[in-house]
């Protein structure tokens, strides 16, 4: 099928599900289309490559209305209001006011009031109630709005995450609020609780982040900003679930199945495709409402090596679509096939180690082994330089002190197998070269404080990259380690020198990735919302490939 085919599919299935799907949800507001370096560019037509992002698309566009004091609708000119009604969701929004920095609880209203999570209702406090504070937790604020009939209603409540994040506009970049400040006006670049108790620890509930426009999950300990809400669907929403997640099968010609469930309480229509493997894995059973089975047929594999298809899950609005399907298929048997991951590593210019995996793709016993076959001055196999089918080669380097890099190599021989020798080749910079390794652990050996008064000490850092479900278009590495060099063995020129400026900025301008020969340009800003629980995060705000 191709591009143009399957873009015009994808669009069917939208609004196939659009349309029957019971809850409407409006669109994020992105406008904005990037290419694969973050670069702003004109949005892609049909046809053409990258075409299909948020920003091709306009789906339930937002739409807001002023409301009076009762509840009755405004111009859109008007210069004063008390209410939001979001016309896709029919949800009606509370207004702030009085944001000047200063706190009035005498005023639930104020913007700047902020709040504990509390609920003492175990029916919806997710078996966590809180933390009460008189006058001052999210229960007595919505019960103050409640008391006194709040634009005529007592049925104002904290808004699910789901809710919440319905009236984030994400074409608003940071540091935002990231919300149309024509209807919110008075909104803090700050976190908004949600109803919603997280499902990993109860003392733990939702919100969103209205500087990024994230979501994420605060202690409900903490004293944050809340917006009430009331009317709308109250929670009627859809959870796909796929069992299994993955299976294998046999290399003979055959059937199986997958089962897909609802277990959320809104309608959830479904639809199944392979995404990958179609050669060889075909759906009978394609689509369906809540509870159904996705059927698949599989031709024989007559391939010394196993085979892998996808197949993708999606149900438009439903939490967790869509759910990627993973279907492995034996090879014949009889064959020995030899895989070694990764055959490229950069490595830190410190003292260190690093690992390879020897793994057996085909069957029957493969006997294998390792060896350095260049510079063995510097790289040592430290353990696992023989094995039977699957195992791991640990091998140990010295540091780097020279003004060049340099690169050894490891072969790595099974006689008899597919794919036999392997030659592994591994990179180690100078030190003015950061590292990203096949663990994704980006290590800066020296980092240029930008800051006279301090003398610009230098620093040694380390990161690990961590995916954040949640907001997944960021790229997140949490700080591990870091200290002051005292005295640098090496000096960098400027054009290589990795800095940290006073706004909490760094720069580096050289990055090796594991494959031992890409460089790229990073740019990495300190993130306050991420670093919570005594732990530190930086977002890549920029990022390219270094000719």
């Amino acid at each position: 099928m191709n591009k143009t085919l399957v873009s015009a599919f994808c669009i069917i299935i939208v609004m196939f599900t659009a349309v029957v799907w019971s809850a409407p949800v409006p669109d994020t507001g992105q406008t904005l289309c990037y290419n694969i370096a973050g670069d702003v560019i004109t949005c892609p037509s049909p046809g053409q490559p990258l075409y299909g992002q948020d920003a091709n698309y306009s789906i339930n566009p937002m739409s807001f209305t002023k409301l009076d004091g009762s509840g009755n609708v405004l111009p859109s000119s008007a210069t004063s209001w008390v209410m939001v009604k979001d016309n896709v969701t029919g949800l009606v929004w509370e207004m702030k006011n009085s944001k000047d920095g200063k706190t009035d609880y005498s005023n639930p209203h104020d913007a700047d009031n902020t709040y504990t999570w509390y609920d003492s209702n175990p029916a919806t406090n997710g078996g966590g109630s809180g933390t009460p504070r008189a006058g001052t937790d999210t229960e007595d604020f919505i019960k103050s709005l409640n008391d006194v009939r709040y634009g005529g209603y007592s049925d104002w409540r904290m808004p699910t995450i789901k809710e919440l994040a319905y009236i984030v506009n994400y074409s608003i970049s940071y540091p935002g609020p990231t919300i149309d400040t024509g209807y919110f006006p008075d909104t803090v670049s700050s976190f908004y609780w949600a109803s919603t108790t997280g499902a990993s620890s109860t003392g733990a509930a939702w919100g969103v982040y209205f500087g990024y426009g994230h979501a994420n999950d605060n202690h409900k300990s903490y004293s944050y900003y809340v917006r009430a809400v009331r009317g709308g669907q109250s929670g009627l929403f859809a959870n796909l679930v796929i069992s299994p997640a993955s299976r294998a099968v046999a290399k003979d010609a055959g059937a199986t199945m997958f089962s897909v469930s609802n277990t959320g309480t809104g309608t959830m229509p479904w639809i199944a495709t392979v995404t990958s493997g179609d050669s060889w894995l075909l759906i009978s059973g394609a689509i369906g409402t809540d509870s159904g089975t996705i059927t698949c047929s599989f031709t024989a594999s007559a391939s010394s090596s196993a085979r892998t298809a996808t197949i993708r899950v999606t149900a438009t609005g439903a939490t967790g679509s869509p759910v990627d399907v993973t279907v492995t298929q034996a090879p014949t048997p009889g064959q020995l096939v030899l895989v070694v991951t990764p055959t490229k590593q950069a490595v830190s210019n410190d003292d260190g180690a690093t690992t390879f995996s020897v793994s057996n793709t085909g069957t029957g016993d493969m006997l294998w082994t390792a060896a350095v076959t260049s510079g063995g001055s510097w790289l040592a196999i430290s353990s696992g330089a023989s094995g039977t089918n699957a195992g791991t080669i640990n091998c140990s380097f010295t540091a780097n002190a020279s003004s060049s890099s340099r690169t050894a190599t490891i072969r790595v021989t099974a006689t008899g197998a597919t794919g036999s020798p392997v030659d592994v080749t591994v990179t180690q910079p100078t030190g003015c070269t950061a590292t990203l390794d096949g663990n994704l652990t980006l290590h800066i050996s020296v980092l240029s404080y930008l800051n006279p008064s301090w003398g610009a000490p230098s620093f040694w850092a380390y990161f690990i990259y961590e995916y954040n479900p949640t907001y997944p278009a960021l790229i997140l590495f949490k700080m591990t380690n870091a200290a002051i060099i005292t005295a640098p063995t090496f000096l960098c020129k400027t054009s290589e020198t990795s800095t940290l400026s006073d706004d909490l900025k760094i720069h580096i301008p050289n990055v090796l990735l594991a494959d031992g020969i890409t460089l790229l340009s990073v740019d990495m800003e300190y993130s306050p919302a991420f670093s919570t629980n005594g732990n530190t995060y930086f977002v890549v705000i920029k990022y390219g490939v270094v000719s």
